[in-house]
């Protein structure tokens, strides 16, 4: 722990310098030793947060990647418990999101948000119901963002919901914290 700076994000924006990763206020070269939390461990309690983020931070780990976050409702993902559209996001999980993220910051620990995993686009979402017909949540329901416009623009649509919130823990939106990668 007594190697990450903290909190993380202090010195700027991790930029990339001949190749390597280094922090814009002084040049320094960075190095990321992380590890990856997928679908529910995203959304640890508050209690569970604080502790999570100090044992991380003891084994030198300096970034977490938020993996899977787009897959399930909460509390196994970011999306909201009811409706039947992937378009809206749990308050809940956003708060515990917010929470974590605040402590690993704070214990000098970078984040990694993903931005497009295995999202069930579905008919609820305003897509042709033949979206459903594509198989289940691994099987690349998210895949026509790639080439379809009204596929793309729901991804876009997550995306700025998501790195616009503001976090209240952090103080800060996450498109605007240097402590977030994405």
């Amino acid at each position: 722990a007594f190697l990450n700076d903290k909190p993380a994000g202090k010195h700027g924006f991790v930029t990339v310098r001949d190749g390597k990763f280094v922090l814009s206020d002084t040049g320094e070269p960075i190095r990321f030793w992380g590890t990856c939390f997928s679908a529910g461990a995203n959304f640890p309690s508050h209690e569970q947060a604080e502790k999570i983020a100090r044992r991380l931070a003891d084994f030198g780990v300096n970034i977490v990647r938020f993996h899977i976050m787009d897959m399930r409702r909460f509390p196994d993902g970011i999306l909201a418990r009811e409706g039947q559209s992937t378009r809206d996001l749990d308050p809940e999980a956003l708060d515990r999101l917010d929470y974590f993220t605040g402590h690993l910051r704070r214990n000098g620990i970078y984040i990694y948000l993903c931005l497009l995993n295995y999202r069930p686009l579905n008919a609820a979402d305003g897509l042709p119901k033949e979206i459903e017909q594509m198989g289940g949540p691994f099987q690349g329901r998210h895949v026509p963002g790639f080439y379809d416009g009204a596929s793309l623009d729901l991804q876009k649509e997550y995306a700025r919901k998501l790195l616009t919130h503001r976090n209240a823990y952090a103080g800060t939106t996450y498109a605007a914290d240097p402590a977030v990668r994405r």
